[in-house]
């Protein structure tokens, strides 16, 4: 076995470069590398603070730039809106947090008014609902067409603009049409019945059983469909907005319901459309109806004086006096 060195001399070795700890008062204070890199301290430039703004009458006009924070945001379904931030006092840089702020009341606005859009849609559609229900009662009750006529644009004109309006009225058989009810610029007039022919939106109406929608561009809207302008007074003024509807029972075609301006074009939209559509279906059930009925009123008619003659020419047997009774 290797013979061990003495305790104190491997104690001696282990502590031999070891030196004695300073006392605190001996203590140096150390130069940091890092330190003696840094630039010298350079206190920074406040910005002096925000004077008070002055009265309206003095106050400049300040650089929109400068002084403006805009923000795009929606406003409805197709429509866009803004909000600025002005500061009218003096020109300024708009910070993050600044700028997420007005990003944030932005959506809040955006979800607000898409909201009350939404809100006065619905109420809309609720007023509409119950002008059509009340129509629909009203019309269930008439058995004459002219009756028919007026409580359809009296309902009509809840809805939408009725300056222009008229319902005919085709006689399939004889081909033939007729105007229950006319305004024209407010004021109800009279038309005769005209034969169906190959000019007027009417016509091509009652022809092809289709709706006819051109809110603007009327006559190049004719023209694309091949048809010639018909005037139906006297004033042959040509439209800037008209819209009709065919009264259909299945595949029959009872007349249509027309509206149209020759004032302002766009005055109708697809929904005054689709409203119109929903009326004509009703005041074709009702005008139906009332066919139906006047025709039975008129085979009643016809039953009870062929009764009424059996009855007077079997009280007498003289030739001239039977005759007679059934020419009456």
């Amino acid at each position: 076995m290797p013979k061990k060195k003495p305790i104190d001399k491997r104690l001696k070795n282990l502590f031999e470069d070891v030196k004695p700890e300073q006392t605190p008062a001996e203590l140096k204070p150390a130069v940091s590398k890092r330190a003696s890199e840094e630039k010298p301290y350079q206190p920074v430039e406040s910005k002096p603070a925000a004077k008070p703004r002055p009265a309206v009458d003095l106050v400049r006009p300040v650089s929109q730039s400068e002084s403006a924070l805009s923000l795009a945001f929606q406003a409805g379904q197709n429509s866009w809106a803004t909000l600025q931030v002005v500061d009218e006092v003096e020109p300024r840089a708009w910070s993050q947090d600044e700028q997420l702020l007005v990003k944030q009341v932005a959506d809040q606005l955006s979800l607000a008014l898409e909201n009350a859009r939404l809100f006065q849609e619905t109420q809309s559609r609720a007023e509409e609902l119950s002008v059509l229900n009340e129509m629909g009662r009203e019309l269930s009750t008439k058995l004459e067409i002219s009756a028919i006529a007026e409580v359809v644009y009296r309902y009509t004109s809840r809805l939408m603009d009725t300056s222009n309006f008229y319902v005919a009225t085709y006689d399939e058989k004889n081909q033939e049409k007729s105007y229950p009810l006319v305004f024209e610029e407010g004021r109800r007039i009279h038309l005769d019945p005209s034969k169906l022919g190959d000019g007027g939106f009417s016509d091509y109406i009652i022809r092809n059983k289709k709706i006819v929608f051109a809110p603007n561009d009327v006559l190049g809207h004719m023209k694309l469909l091949g048809i010639e302008f018909r005037a139906l007074s006297d004033d042959d003024t040509p439209s800037e907005s008209w819209l009709g509807v065919p009264l259909l029972i299945g595949e029959r075609v009872l007349g249509l319901i027309s509206v149209q301006s020759v004032q302002r074009p766009n005055l109708y939209d697809a929904h005054d459309r689709d409203i119109l559509a929903t009326i004509a279906s009703q005041a074709a059930i009702a005008i139906e109806n009332a066919r139906l009925f006047q025709e039975a009123r008129r085979r009643a008619q016809e039953t009870a004086a062929l009764a009424e003659v059996g009855r007077e020419i079997s009280t007498t047997l003289d030739l001239e006096t039977v005759l007679a009774k059934i020419a009456a």
